[in-house]
């Protein structure tokens, strides 16, 4: 539903946030350069 690119101090995020077909949003943090999960927060 939205991205958004972040620079942080320890390099580039994007953040995410997601719809899941049940109808729950999920807030994503993947590190852009190694393109790894970093944290998931539930809503």
């Amino acid at each position: 539903m939205n991205v958004v690119l972040d620079e942080r101090p320890a390099g580039w995020t994007y953040g995410l946030t997601v719809l899941t077909p049940e109808g729950e949003y999920c807030d994503v943090t993947v590190d852009a350069k190694r393109v790894k999960l970093m944290q998931m927060t539930w809503r």
